[in-house]
């Protein structure tokens, strides 16, 4: 299992030479993202992934948004004869691997401190105030005014 997992993401990183725009480039980080934090959570914890792939995620949204304001509109153009290759080979080793085994969940999260009933109160007080902030952020942030060139739809 975590050959093919290492596979997909070279497979994946060799992939960003052959892509044309950002909008490719942000999907095919995103899909090596998601697998590298799946790798890391059968590895060590489901909470460190997590963490990481936030923090990664939340990079690439900033770097794309720039990207994008600073990039001019371009048309999204597929090749049938890349996408099926690329597609070939992601399946292919996928057939001749017999030694995977399945994926067992581990119930020893189930049973972490932050879901205790003693936690509950402070658990709601931080989700609480983690969506204030949020609020709180997104009604202070005057878009006319920002640095990225404001979204018109005609």
């Amino acid at each position: 299992m975590m050959t093919l997992s290492l596979f997909l993401i070279f497979v994946l990183s060799s992939m960003t030479m052959i892509m044309n725009s950002p909008v490719l480039l942000l999907f095919n980080i995103l899909m090596m993202a998601l697998t590298i934090s799946w790798l890391t959570g059968a590895m060590f914890s489901s909470w460190y992934s997590f963490l990481v792939f936030l923090i990664y995620i939340g990079g690439m949204m900033v770097m794309f948004s720039y990207f994008v304001a600073l990039s001019p509109n371009q048309y999204l153009k597929i090749n049938n004869y890349i996408n099926s290759f690329i597609t070939s080979i992601l399946f292919f080793p996928a057939q001749f691997n017999n030694n995977m085994k399945p994926y067992k969940f581990d119930s020893l999260y189930l049973y972490s401190p932050v879901y205790n009933w003693y936690q509950f109160y402070m658990l709601m007080f931080m989700i609480i105030l983690l969506l204030m902030m949020m609020l709180i952020v997104v009604k202070m942030i005057n878009t006319s005014k920002g640095p990225l060139r404001p979204f018109m739809y005609v």
